[in-house]
């Protein structure tokens, strides 16, 4: 009985960076929500985003690293700072003309890429419900009409924006997963340098082209959205050091669903408008 409270015990220690990973996801993406429900303009919020994970996490992350760098890890980590940036903006594009539904389907479907890596690259072993579940996933791609606009009217260049989306997500998720194959913890530190030095110059570059109005509510919300950007990427790369993929990736993609399809009833906001997420 010892034995199996202390498996128990071991297994929840294990558990404790997936689910603060998941949890700093969600709370993201529930802002993003309050966000939008006020109007707001959430491209100036979530550019801003990345520049204030850039201005608060690279001083951090410098303080902690005390060895020498290596190219990998920096090539690395600006893999998936230029795929988190460019996925952010083709996702917002392609929100605008084909709806969130098929949107965000498809961001969580790109977990499939990380997952194969995991099981064909690094011989990680699916039990048979996770392998008929990556079955199921990879069918579901076939169901999205990648071609029609809110209108209906076929648009063969959302089709590659769509392919975008899912190739980039599906990267900077597989970079993240082979960063910790590399068995270099002490590298941490130059990894996340990478990734929101890459982002946050991409997006400073962004706000000074386009030189939006930025009101101290779009600040707020981007300096927020960027705090917890820093955390949720902090406990992606340890969960994945403590977890197979094939469990970290499934389970914050549903965990991610069960809150967009719970309305957030804690702002008193009772059910999204049915035309919300057209």
């Amino acid at each position: 009985m010892n034995l199996l409270g202390c498996q128990t015990c071991w297994v929840l220690v294990l558990m404790v960076s997936l689910l603060l990973h998941v949890l700093f996801l969600c709370s993201f993406e529930l802002i993003v929500k309050r966000g939008t429900l006020r109007h707001m303009d959430m491209t100036t919020i979530g550019t801003l985003n990345f520049v204030v994970a850039a201005l608060v996490g690279i001083p951090l992350w410098a303080g902690q690293t005390h060895v020498e760098f290596t190219w990998v890890t920096l090539g690395l980590g600006t893999a998936m700072g230029f795929c988190y940036l460019s996925s952010f903006f083709l996702v917002l594009y392609s929100i605008t003309h084909q709806g969130v539904s098929a949107t965000r389907a498809l961001m969580q479907l790109a977990l499939i890429i990380p997952i194969i890596f995991s099981v064909f690259w690094w011989n990680e072993r699916p039990h048979g419900m996770q392998a008929l579940g990556l079955i199921i996933a990879v069918g579901s791609i076939v169901l999205l009409d990648a071609r029609r606009d809110l209108e209906q009217r076929t648009r063969t260049s959302l089709r590659w924006t769509m392919v975008g989306i899912f190739l980039l997500i599906g990267t900077a998720r597989l970079t993240a997963k082979a960063f910790t194959e590399m068995g270099a913890p002490e590298q941490t530190g130059f990894f996340f340098i990478a990734l929101f030095a890459f982002s946050g110059i991409g997006a400073t570059a962004k706000l000074l082209w386009q030189r939006p109005t930025m009101p101290l509510s779009a600040w707020a919300y981007g300096s927020l959205l960027g705090l917890i950007n820093i955390v949720q990427a902090l406990f992606l790369i340890r969960a994945l050091a403590e977890l197979p993929g094939i469990i970290v990736f499934p389970a914050a993609a549903c965990a991610w669903l069960s809150q967009h399809c719970l309305p957030p009833y804690c702002w008193g906001k009772g059910r999204l408008p049915d035309n919300m997420w057209e």
